[in-house]
């Protein structure tokens, strides 16, 4: 993205300065805070992955029990986002566990009826 600034003083002058040029980091492997949370009856789950990989991401309650699974697929690079619905949950605490690869990122969830 390429950003340009335009300052104005209070006597209206415009002075336009030289572009710059922001790049996203779509390299990172990150898991987003699910949202809303505390949930209802649904929740969106943002992630990001640096290259194309096979995902997996997976709801655990407090006892360590896989309840959900609601990404399980080959995914290309770059941020994602899923649809939760927490309907068939038990209002409390569950984590939400993403794998890629080598790699692990987790947050807490916490569900309300």
């Amino acid at each position: 993205l390429t950003y340009r600034l335009r300052q104005v003083d209070l006597d209206g002058a415009a002075t336009l300065q030289s572009p710059i040029t922001v790049r996203l980091n779509a390299s990172a492997f990150t898991l987003e805070a699910p949202f809303p949370n505390p949930a209802g009856p649904r929740a969106t789950l943002r992630f990001a992955i640096p290259a194309p990989m096979r995902v997996q991401v997976a709801i655990y309650d407090l006892l360590g029990r896989r309840v959900a699974r609601p990404v399980q697929n080959r995914l290309d690079a770059g941020r994602h986002v899923a649809p939760l619905s927490t309907s068939a949950l038990a209002p409390g605490v569950y984590f939400v566990r993403l794998q890629a690869g080598e790699q692990t990122r987790t947050q807490k969830l916490t569900v309300l009826r």
